[in-house]
């Protein structure tokens, strides 16, 4: 998403524009009306203070170049010179796919409410464009999806630098930059045409550091083992009843069970237990019995 050229037709300023390397500025750090930063930040700040840019440098220094394009946003931290590893995502997954008259854009970040109206606009104008817009069409922003990027404003709201604006990281014109890639990805799905992958995310596994100790040392009581029950589910339940048991378990850290669960239920049938996954349950994992460092 770093300096992408994006065309006037989408721009705020009527202007050919580029997006910016990464940057989170002085209103990131101030936080936002429901919960405050520390120390002295503020929100609508529009300069910058030799004792935070000092400390900042250590991380990077901005350049002439992307302090101009990231104006009127005061660069608190440079996420996107950071070395080696970066600390922010360059490159970005957008998604856009249609389950009948729904349209689901899964976008890697947390679209200001204008902004959303804004995007809603281009992927509705795609469609039109290409002729399949319908009455009973209807697009939904799911956010969060596949990646994080922070904050998305509009143009005129990244002028005011509050929370929003300086968690904008690619810089004024990155609503345009995501208006001008998802109308490419919209009109190309109306039209059942297919589009090249694009650049892959940079892998970074075995690359990062983590400043969280992990778990020391699990054990439990003298003649007991790691999933030994504690208190076990009853014989038989009715629809609407809770479902209660405890074990000894070790810290949840030990071992995420990326793509696995911690929890699974099974059932009996002609003695033997077969996982569930046809169900659906509300399961609370509230705590779990340890002697952990």
């Amino acid at each position: 998403m770093q300096t992408i050229n994006v065309s006037s037709h989408y721009t705020s300023t009527g202007r050919n524009e580029t997006t910016c390397q990464a940057a989170l500025g002085y209103a990131f750090a101030a936080g936002a009306t429901d919960g405050h930063g520390d120390f002295d930040f503020k929100q609508s700040t529009n300069s910058t203070n030799p004792f935070w840019q000092y400390l900042s440098s250590f991380i990077a220094t901005p350049t002439p170049e992307q302090i101009q394009c990231q104006a009127p946003k005061p660069i608190l931290l440079d996420v996107g010179q950071t070395k080696p590893i970066e600390w922010v995502p360059f490159i970005l997954p957008l998604q856009i796919f249609q389950i009948g008259q729904l349209i689901i854009v899964a976008v890697p970040g947390e679209f200001t409410t204008m902004s959303g109206r804004r995007l809603k606009s281009t992927i509705k104008q795609a469609f039109q464009d290409a002729g399949t817009w319908t009455p009973y069409s209807h697009i939904v922003i799911a956010g969060l999806a596949n990646s994080y990027a922070h904050y998305i404003t509009t143009y005129e709201e990244y002028q005011q630098q509050r929370y929003e604006g300086g968690s904008t990281l690619y810089g004024p014109h990155t609503l345009a930059a995501y208006q001008q890639l998802f109308y490419d990805l919209a009109n190309n799905l109306a039209r059942n045409q297919s589009v090249l992958s694009g650049p892959q995310p940079f892998d970074i596994r075995g690359r990062t550091i983590s400043f969280l100790p992990p778990p020391l040392w699990d054990s439990v009581p003298i003649g007991k083992k790691f999933g030994d029950v504690i208190t076990d589910v009853a014989s038989s339940y009715k629809p609407g009843d809770t479902v209660r048991c405890s074990w000894w378990g070790a810290n949840p850290r030990n071992d995420l069970f990326t793509e696995k669960s911690f929890l699974y239920v099974d059932q009996l049938v002609n003695e033997k237990w077969v996982e569930k996954d046809d169900i659906f349950m509300c399961v609370s994992l509230a705590s779990y019995l340890v002697y952990s460092v």
